[in-house]
């Protein structure tokens, strides 16, 4: 195809490509052709997997040396009686989607503005004159999951009003939690209705899924990159039906609405595997639903992808080198410290050491390690499971998380007698972990002696990369965080988001990790082991030169990663 010989070789006279790699990325653009002459991947994501090309340089490069215009792929400003013109299988197979309609001819969005066999299928489909546009591979993604999924929820929930209203609701359940299109054609509308919730959530990467019910409707909210949005709407009246499925999928008890309810399922879309952790909750007019999304697969990261870089990223690795002592992970709920903690373990993880882990839940799989799951409403608590793995010629021992004095103290004195413990604790900033964990019982002395670092952090949002832009901050952005603003704006440029298709007009995209990393030295002991007040914990932890979360936070904002307005969320201003 054109847009196929023409890039690679504008790009092989630019010097980005040698021959070699020029015939071996085109073969392996000819070899993925399946069948009916579709193909699979454009050479644009083919070249940007290789790290050849960007995406936002695929644009520029399409727009600017072969003339396409770029489609806007715009949630609000694709029209979607134009999109239905062209079938989801149609629209899959061929990565296109229309967008929009002039004059009777489609617009159509395209991975590839020159694949005629593509142009010909939207075509056919429709019936009308086609314009080829080219949009990013992932926008054209996002636009058939995000158009194709919320149809498909649409239609089940006008279809389940009909059903509601002849009371022809008689079975939600379903034994496939096979969840791609098509796999739930022949299930009730409640069924498709929820398959498409799930669907879309888990092709939008969310954390969560929250179904809630007011005195007007059904509410259907995500949370993607640590926030909340709006996805759909159903009537109130059928929300009821709509938690009965849920609860079968979760081996819950469907007839009991009066107290909270726990289950589990996992579900299967386009071969990713993902586990369904569903809490239920009486509220005044009805169950609310959070269901919390855990990917098998994929969700684990290397040390510098997780956000560790410079001073505290010497501090990490200086941390894993020793053989024995206790590693506390701290913050606040959804800080990441789960994530951090896996990333630990794999580094650690050797065949020549004997790894447990105790945890609640079980999130991620790890192979070699040995994962124990905690259920107290057996009296598998975490004080219990610590014993056991004491008795298993454990190494490295992984408490998922402290809360408890007896959980503590146990721990501290594994470190003591030789083990790496590395835990969890649910505290604001590293040096109150010290506080903490004296109001739960644990003797100064123990403290001192087991503990070799602290890792508190927190998980701030990227800016967009696709819309982002300078701009110049109020004056009271800075100097609510204490800093002079006349000196930060003749020091440094700032930057945001201002929205895009690409980041669903959020100005933000995926997130990392801020840190502080407190490492112990002798004088800082001291003063834990005497019992020295906080202020003079606090004096002997500064004078360990660690970078303390506002600062972390600060560098991401001056290198272009993150805004004030993102640092303001979540930092303290007040320390």
């Amino acid at each position: 195809m054109a847009l196929t010989q023409s890039l690679g070789g504008l790009l092989l006279s630019r010097g980005r490509l040698t021959e070699a790699q020029f015939k071996e990325y085109r073969t392996e653009y000819e070899n993925q052709k399946l069948e009916g002459n579709t193909i699979k991947k454009s050479m644009g994501e083919i070249l940007m997997e290789h790290g050849v090309l960007t995406e936002s340089e695929l644009m520029e490069i399409s727009q600017k040396e072969f003339g396409y215009q770029v489609a806007t792929l715009n949630a609000a400003m694709i029209n979607r009686y134009v999109s239905q013109m062209i079938s989801r299988p149609v629209a899959q197979q061929n990565a296109v989607i229309p967008f929009d309609e002039r004059d009777g001819t489609l617009l159509l969005a395209m991975k590839d503005p020159s694949d005629l066999l593509a142009i010909e299928a939207a075509r056919r489909a429709s019936r009308k004159r086609v314009r080829p546009f080219i949009a990013s591979p992932s926008a054209i993604d996002r636009a058939i999951a995000g158009v194709y999924s919320m149809e498909s929820a649409s239609k089940a929930a006008a279809k389940m009003s009909e059903e509601y209203d002849n009371d022809a609701i008689s079975n939600v359940v379903s034994t496939s939690y096979q969840l791609d299109e098509g796999a739930d054609s022949a299930e009730s509308a409640t069924v498709k209705y929820v398959n498409a919730i799930i669907r879309r959530a888990i092709g939008e990467r969310a954390s969560d899924i929250h179904i809630e019910v007011s005195e007007k409707e059904s509410l259907v909210r995500i949370r993607t990159d640590g926030m909340l949005r709006d996805i759909q709407r159903a009537k109130r009246d059928l929300h009821a039906s709509i938690v009965a499925r849920i609860k079968v999928m979760g081996n819950m008890d469907v007839a009991e609405r009066r107290i909270p309810q726990d289950g589990r399922a996992n579900v299967v879309v386009k071969g990713e595997s993902v586990d369904l952790r569903i809490s239920t909750l009486p509220t005044v007019y009805g169950e609310k639903v959070v269901i919390r999304l855990l990917r098998k697969s994929g969700e684990t990261r290397d040390k510098s992808a997780i956000g560790l870089r410079g001073e505290n990223l010497k501090r990490y690795e200086t941390i894993l080198k020793n053989h024995n002592g206790v590693v506390l992970i701290v913050g606040p709920t959804g800080s990441g410290k789960s994530t951090t903690m896996v990333t630990m373990l794999k580094i650690l993880n050797r065949r020549d050491v004997n790894v447990m882990s105790l945890e609640d839940p079980v999130e991620y799989e790890i192979q070699g390690v040995n994962q124990v799951q905690i259920n107290e409403n057996t009296g598998m608590t975490f004080a219990r499971g610590l014993r056991s793995a004491m008795r298993q010629d454990p190494d490295i021992i992984c408490v998922g998380e402290i809360r408890d004095g007896e959980t503590a103290d146990i721990a501290m004195r594994a470190a003591i007698t030789g083990h790496l413990v590395i835990s969890t604790l649910h505290t604001n900033d590293a040096v109150s972990s010290f506080e903490r964990l004296k109001d739960i019982g644990v003797d100064p002395y123990l403290i001192a002696s087991a503990m070799i670092g602290i890792i508190s952090q927190r998980l701030v949002r990227k800016i967009c990369p696709y819309c982002r832009e300078q701009y110049i901050p109020d004056d009271m952005d800075i100097e609510v965080l204490g800093y002079d603003p006349a000196k930060m704006k003749s020091r440094f440029k700032f930057y945001r988001g201002k929205g895009c298709p690409m980041c669903y007009q959020t100005g933000y995209s995926g997130r990392t990790g801020v840190f502080e990393i407190l490492t112990m030295n002798h004088a800082l002991r001291r003063a834990i082991a005497e019992n020295k007040p906080q202020t003079e914990v606090i004096k002997a932890a500064d004078a360990t030169g660690y970078t303390k979360l506002k600062d972390s936070c600060l560098e991401l904002v001056v290198s272009g990663e993150t805004t004030l307005s993102e640092m303001l969320r979540t930092v303290n201003v007040i320390e």
